[in-house]
């Protein structure tokens, strides 16, 4: 059983955020990151059913500049098998581009 479980980072919610001066993304100085409540959710219940089964593999999968690796690292540390980070620098995210990378990752397994 191989199963893929994509993260997104978000911001701490603890932390006090702002808006950037391009009005369209947010400040980055003292952002901390970390995995999406709802990845988190779906990251352990896939380490679950790997356990439940007795055999099979959890891939992260990360998309993103270099600092999607700490998110990856932290999933490693969580049980995930191996991480896969997509690289992409531009924010926002082109959608198509987004699944044509996923696709062709999955693909390849």
């Amino acid at each position: 059983m191989k199963i893929a479980v994509c993260l997104k980072r978000v911001p701490e919610m603890e932390l006090r955020f702002s808006i950037a001066a391009d009005r369209k993304t947010l400040e980055q100085s003292g952002l901390k990151y970390e995995i999406s409540d709802f990845d988190g959710y779906a990251l352990e219940v896939g380490l679950q059913l790997v356990e439940r089964a007795g055999a099979g593999e959890v891939v992260a999968i990360g998309l993103g500049p270099d600092g999607v690796q700490e998110t990856l690292r932290k999933a490693l540390a969580m049980g995930a098998t191996r991480a896969v980070q997509l690289k992409a620098d531009e924010v926002p995210f082109d959608g198509f581009a987004v699944a044509t990378a996923l696709a062709a990752e999955l693909k390849d397994g």
